[in-house]
C-alpha cells in the first residue's frame, strides 16, 4: 500500500515529509522543527512509532477481488467475507426492513445504468427514460445493463405490491428480482476473475506440476517423463524466450532407408507460433549423469549419456535440415533450415556438487554451438518462478 507519488516537500532539519501523501499515514509532532510530519508506509507496510496517529484518507483503501485495483490482498477466508458482503449487506434481515432493502436495490441498479455510456443521456426517473433503456437492452442477457434494469423495474413493481393482496404475485416478484440481483452482482464482481480462471491455466494446475517433480524427480523412465512433459507443455514453452507450441512428439524427422528402417525420431519437435522455425528438443532423465570421472584435478568431461544425447541431437538436426523440402510442403509455414536443439537431462542440484563440477559443466555446454543443456531442476525451478510471478499477479 505504498504511495507512488514523488515527494519532494520534506522538512530540511528531519527530513520527514511536511505534506500528508495520498495513502494511509502516520503523523506526529517533530520534536526537531516542531511541525507536522508524515510518514509514509514503506514497501514491508507501515509500523506505528510512539506519539504517531494514523490516518485514512478517504479513498485510500479500496477493497476489491480483483488484485489488480484492490490496495491490499485478502486471504481465502477474507475472499469469502467480501463475496458475502457484496451479496449480504443490502438484504433485508426483517420484515419491516424490507422497503429499505429494495430501495438499496434500486441504487445499485441506478448507478450502474446512470454509469453506462448507452444511457448517460436519458432521465431514469421517467417511464419514457425506463422505456428508452428498455428497448436497447430487451433481450440482451449478455449485458450488464439488462440485469441491472430488470433490477430496477422488478425492485420498484415489488414495493408498489407490497400492501397487495396477491402474495403470489409479490413472492413471483421477488424470486425474480433475487435472481436478476444475483446476475448483476456476477457482472459486477465476479465475470472477469471467473473468465480469467477459466481461460488460463490455473495456479492450482500449475503447482500440480511442479509437485511431480517434487515427488518423482528419482523416476528413471525416459517413457515417464515424455508423457510429462507433453501433457504439461506449459514447461517446455519455458524453454526458450519465443512463443512455442508443440508440433509433434516423438517426431520423424527423415532418413529412412529403403527398406523403411533406421528413421529418426526426435522426443519433441517444436514450432515457433510466429516465424514458424523449428526447435528440437531430446530428453533423458533427471538421473541421467551429467559429468563422468574426474580427467585432472578440478577439471570433469561430460558424461557419456550427455556427451551422447547432445551428439544424437546434432544427427536429428542435420537430418532435419537435410528433409526440409519434404517438411515444408507438408507446412507451408515450416522453417528448419538450422534449428536450436535442447537437451534435457540430469539434476544439477544434486550432482553438481561442488564449484569444481559446476564450473566443469557450464564450460561445456557454452561451448556447445547450437546446442542447449537444460537440466530438469533448471527447467522446473524457472516452472516454480513462473508460479510465483503469477501468484503475486493474479486474484
Amino acid at each position: 500500500m505504498t504511495d507512488s507519488r514523488d515527494y519532494k516537500e520534506r522538512c530540511s532539519e528531519c527530513n520527514e515529509l511536511i505534506e500528508p501523501p495520498k495513502s494511509i499515514y502516520a503523523v506526529k509532532d517533530c520534536d526537531s522543527c516542531h511541525r507536522k510530519i508524515f510518514r509514509a508506509p514503506s514497501a514491508d507496510g507501515l509500523t506505528v512509532m510512539e506519539g504517531e496517529t494514523i490516518v485514512v484518507p478517504a479513498g485510500a483503501i479500496q477493497i476489491s477481488l480483483d488484485r489488480r485495483i484492490s490496495t491490499g490482498k485478502l486471504t481465502r477466508e477474507g475472499v469469502s467475507w467480501l463475496v458475502r458482503k457484496f451479496f449480504l449487506d443490502t438484504v433485508a434481515h426483517t420484515e419491516s426492513d424490507l422497503e429499505r432493502s429494495l430501495d438499496d436495490y434500486q441504487k445499485t441498479a441506478e448507478g450502474v445504468l446512470e454509469n453506462s455510456a448507452m444511457f448517460s443521456s436519458l432521465d431514469l426517473d421517467t417511464e419514457e427514460g425506463l422505456n428508452a433503456v428498455l428497448e436497447q437492452v430487451d433481450g440482451r442477457h449478455d449485458l450488464q445493463e439488462y440485469w441491472a434494469w430488470a433490477v430496477y423495474v422488478l425492485a420498484g413493481a415489488l414495493k408498489e405490491d407490497l400492501t397487495s393482496a396477491e402474495p403470489m404475485k409479490a413472492a413471483w416478484l421477488m424470486s425474480r428480482l433475487e435472481v436478476a440481483r444475483c446476475i448483476l452482482m456476477y457482472t459486477q464482481h465476479l465475470e472477469p476473475l471467473v473468465w480469467q480462471g477459466y481461460s488460463s491455466p490455473g495456479l492450482e494446475a500449475m503447482k500440480a506440476v511442479v509437485k511431480i517433480w517434487d515427488e518423482q524427480q528419482n523416476n528413471s523412465s525416459e517413457e515417464f517423463w515424455q508423457s510429462t512433459l507433453t501433457n504439461n507443455f506449459a514447461l517446455l514453452s519455458q524453454i526458450l524466450h519465443a512463443p512455442l507450441i508443440l508440433h509433434q512428439d516423438k517426431a520423424y524427422l527423415g532418413g529412412k532407408n529403403l527398406s523403411n528402417h533406421h528413421g529418426k525420431y526426435a522426443d519433441f519437435l517444436l514450432k515457433n507460433s510466429v516465424v514458424g522455425t523449428a526447435v528440437i528438443v531430446e530428453i533423458k532423465t533427471p538421473i541421467a549423469k551429467l559429468l563422468g570421472k574426474q580427467y585432472r584435478d578440478n577439471v570433469f568431461g561430460p558424461s557419456m549419456e550427455l556427451a551422447g544425447a547432445v551428439a544424437q541431437i546434432l544427427h536429428y538436426r542435420s537430418t532435419l535440415s537435410r528433409h526440409y523440402i519434404i517438411h515444408k510442403s507438408d507446412d507451408a509455414e515450416w522453417e528448419s533450415a538450422d534449428p536450436p536443439c535442447i537437451v534435457i537431462a540430469g539434476n544439477a542440484a544434486i550432482e553438481l556438487d561442488s564449484s569444481a563440477k559446476r564450473d566443469s559443466f557450464e564450460l561445456y555446454r557454452r561451448s556447445l554451438s547450437g546446442v542447449e543443456i537444460v537440466t530438469f531442476d533448471e527447467l522446473f525451478g524457472k516452472f516454480r518462478q513462473l508460479i510465483e510471478a503469477v501468484s503475486n499477479i493474479s486474484p
